[in-house]
């Protein structure tokens, strides 16, 4: 990614529930490069960027030591992704999917599915499992990729 974030800066995870074609991933590129410069927190300007990773994970970050992110201003990020998904005809706000990687290919399942597949031994505490809950950017660039030991969904499987 140009201009390097800052390792602590704020991270928000949005995965689409279909694969987005080139042009869906400019289209929101641009869109995200337009909300962020009129992004604000009561009326101080907020400090983001935003990316599409792999045709399918949207990326948005804020550097919290400019301004914090409050209530409002993640209300109008959420409102933006909502309404981006909209214009393309995909779900981008959907928490219930989980991508994970088998056969070294990203797969997307519903939670339910996903679980049934462990509970098949179809996937292993080894399956890697991308984590939407890292908070920070450089949490994001070391550790995406999380074993499914490693993740919540172990803490949660087979309750």
């Amino acid at each position: 990614m140009e201009n390097q974030l800052a390792s602590h800066a704020r991270l928000w995870v949005f995965t689409s529930n279909k694969i987005l074609s080139s042009e869906q991933c400019v289209f929101i590129e641009s869109e995200m490069g337009k909300f962020l410069q009129g992004w604000n927190n009561h009326g101080k300007a907020m400090a983001g960027k935003a990316w599409v990773e792999m045709n399918r994970i949207l990326v948005v970050a804020a550097d919290e030591n400019i301004m914090l992110a409050s209530g409002c201003s993640i209300d109008k990020l959420n409102r933006e992704i909502l309404r981006l998904g909209d214009a393309l005809g995909v779900n981008l706000f959907d928490r219930l999917t989980v991508l994970f990687q088998e056969n070294e290919e990203i797969q997307t399942e519903s939670i339910a599915h996903f679980w049934a597949l462990r509970k098949a031994n179809r996937l292993t505490d080894e399956t890697l499992v991308l984590d939407t809950s890292v908070a920070s950017f450089g949490e994001w660039e070391s550790s995406k990729w999380k074993p499914f030991a490693n993740t919540w969904h172990k803490d949660m499987y087979g309750r």
